[in-house]
């Protein structure tokens, strides 16, 4: 049984990634279609969360109990230091795994929460909703823009954006217009940085 469920997850993942990368081809269609429009991007927590990461994530931790249930419904019998090892082996990996998978989207969140991004591509202005109104600049206003980013296969990254006034503002691109948002920003330099998880302090948002 333990082997069905290992496949149904396997083909189920599967499945997510090809509808996803449909998804994700026809959004870039669809954005380079609206390139010469003004866009908001003003991100909710239901399409926030309603990801691959979170989704993969949560099916990892219902393995990860069920492992531990599993082991629990036949103790005493289970009850040896090689079984408990690999019971606590096994369900380490999966709950790390679901939180490497589901933290960096709480964390990011900071990053679109009540904060939407507005892009002018005609005028090439930008528009970020603020606490204290909406801070509007131009693409020629952006010294660097530093890309925080891992070097897997995983989408965890974040943009940190100078400005020329010396200000810095931190976003979660992964919400925006896809591959045209490197022709929206196209001649401004950009650098990227490689890190194994690409985390920001919370009072580094401006």
């Amino acid at each position: 049984m333990f082997v069905f469920w290992i496949f149904v997850f396997i083909f189920g993942l599967f499945g997510w990634l090809v509808y996803g990368s449909k998804k994700l081809i026809a959004d870039v269609e669809k954005d380079y279609e609206l390139l010469k429009e003004v866009k908001t991007y003003d991100i909710s927590d239901k399409q926030y969360w309603i990801c691959f990461d979170t989704i993969a994530g949560g099916l990892f931790i219902f393995m990860g109990l069920w492992v531990v249930w599993m082991w629990l419904s036949n103790f005493p019998r289970t009850n040896n230091a090689e079984t408990m090892l690999a019971v606590g082996f096994i369900a380490s990996m999966l709950f790390g795994i679901a939180a490497l998978l589901i933290y960096p989207n709480y964390h990011y969140r900071v990053l679109t929460k009540k904060r939407p991004v507005t892009f002018d591509p005609i005028h090439k202005m930008m528009g970020v909703g603020e606490a204290d109104g909406e801070r509007v600049f131009s693409v020629n206003e952006i010294e660097k823009i530093i890309i925080h980013a891992t070097d897997s296969r995983l989408d965890i990254r974040y943009l940190e954006m100078k400005l020329k006034n010396g200000e810095t503002l931190l976003f979660d691109p992964r919400f925006w217009m896809g591959m045209a948002t490197e022709k929206f920003f196209e001649g401004v330099p950009s650098e990227r940085v490689s890190r194994w998880i690409p985390w920001f302090r919370h009072s580094d948002v401006i």
